[in-house]
């Protein structure tokens, strides 16, 4: 008992410890950059739920969770993972100087006073952002083709057995006949990045030609992140939105009082696939699922890994990794499916494929035990930070917002995903090469930047 009051206390003064850790790096959890959006995911999900999961307080979680002493585990690698990127983001501070976001500044001759400008995107950047997303939507039906329009798992999900949803879900993604991460590039994260740029125009010139446009981008994006009948796409896209407001019209400042509405809308959204999708017949049971899957649902898979590893399977020493084209001694071990397989082995058998990614620490733990939660944490950190930088540089116009927008969104999956997957990331070389692309079209040959400000003005 007293042990595990101990442990509360720790887990509440943690977070005030960090708090004053960012304020040192010059970091607000209320501010829009890259360190800080990671770590406001990193408290959400694999934070927040630890007495939930600690206490067995969800009756689901508990049938997995039930050794107190493996959860302090994951607990303590999860608070040294915060601390030592935390303490990344502080070297980095002192080695590049303050984050924030910033627009440039225009100097006013006549009322002698700067005001900061976000340049509108042109007639070049419209006609280049129009073309990538007719290209995408081309992308979309050939991959629609390919699954088959009967068997599009949003379709086959009103009144169908959950046995056959999570089929045809399994067929959209994990278990799909080619190169999925290829359609995905251009249906899912080249049409988000196009619908931000959109909205960001919008933002700042609203017209009726726009708002158009922005209706029918909105639509086909919509239907991209529900089609598979994943509850976490469509959530995500609200909130990338939500950033492209606050980034255009609040100087990326995030005020309490809409994060709240946001809240909502995305609670709203997230009980309404519960009670169409996943079977649950009441408002709360719809709310205790999503609190369920919210806060313990990838703290669990963490529990796991260190289940498995070494109880089950020898470290993996490097195995998880990227072997493209197999250049390297090793065959690539598929760590999140096997993992998937070994916890729900009865799906397995029935021909659903399923991934069980966690913390990024977790992939790392599997491969070199404790080095592997110790070494990394502080260079995510330290590179994190330094992304944001380059970015900072960049002129401030709907594409950049774009970018940043994308990215934020792209990194938080730290808190949930392996770190392989950023080694060779084709996703978000992808997305930076359009950017790219489309602003040496619409700045005719020049990538425009600005000048970083020592302070904020």
């Amino acid at each position: 008992m007293i042990e595990d009051i101990f442990i509360i206390i720790i887990w509440i003064l943690l977070p005030i410890g960090w708090h004053y850790l960012l304020k040192t790096a010059g970091l607000s959890l209320l501010q829009v950059t890259i360190p800080s959006f990671v770590i406001v995911f990193f408290y959400f999900y694999q934070y927040i739920g630890f007495p939930i999961l600690y206490f067995q307080l969800d009756p689901y979680r508990a049938q997995f969770v039930s050794d107190k002493f493996l959860m302090i585990k994951v607990f303590t690698f999860t608070s040294i993972t915060i601390t030592l990127m935390i303490v990344g983001y502080i070297v980095a501070n002192k080695h590049f100087g303050s984050l924030f976001w910033r627009t440039d500044v225009t100097y006013v001759a006549s009322q002698n006073f700067f005001v900061e400008k976000i340049f509108p995107g042109g007639a070049r950047q419209n006609i280049g952002l129009v073309i990538l997303v007719l290209i995408s939507i081309t992308v979309l039906f050939v991959y629609l083709t390919k699954v088959g329009y009967q068997k599009i798992a949003i379709i086959i999900a009103m009144g169908t057995e959950n046995d056959l949803r999570s089929s045809a879900r399994s067929a959209m993604g994990n278990s799909f006949a080619g190169k999925y991460h290829w359609y995905k590039l251009f249906m899912n994260d080249f049409l988000r990045f196009t619908l931000f740029a959109f909205f960001a125009q919008y933002l700042l010139n609203k017209t009726i030609q726009k708002r158009l446009i922005l209706f029918i981008i909105f639509i086909i994006t919509t239907f991209v992140m529900v089609m598979a009948t994943e509850k976490g796409p469509m959530a995500n896209l609200i909130i990338a939105l939500f950033l492209v407001y606050i980034l255009v019209k609040n100087k990326g400042k995030v005020p309490l009082i809409k994060l709240m509405f946001l809240g909502g809308a995305i609670l709203s959204i997230l009980i309404v696939f519960y009670l169409k999708f996943m079977g649950r017949e009441t408002v709360g049971e719809a709310l205790s699922g999503v609190f369920s899957r919210a806060f313990t649902g990838q703290m669990m898979p963490a529990y796991l890994y260190l289940e498995y590893f070494t109880q089950h399977h020898d470290l993996l020493l490097g195995r998880s990794l990227p072997n493209p084209r197999a250049i390297f001694p090793f065959e690539h071990y598929e760590l999140t499916k096997e993992i998937m397989a070994w916890h729900s082995p009865f799906s397995y058998k029935k021909g659903i494929v399923g991934s069980m990614p966690t913390v990024y620490w977790g992939e790392m733990y599997a491969n070199f035990g404790f080095l592997g939660v110790l070494i990394p944490p502080f260079f995510v950190g330290y590179i994190l930070y330094g992304l944001n930088i380059i970015l900072s540089c960049l002129q401030k116009n709907p594409l950049s917002i774009a970018l940043l927008v994308w990215l934020l969104m792209h990194l938080k999956t730290l808190s949930g995903t392996s770190l392989s997957g950023f080694l060779l990331d084709s996703y978000m070389v992808g997305v930076i090469a359009s950017f790219a692309l489309l602003s040496f079209y619409s700045g005719r040959g020049v990538i425009l930047y600005q000048k970083r400000m020592i302070r904020n003005l």
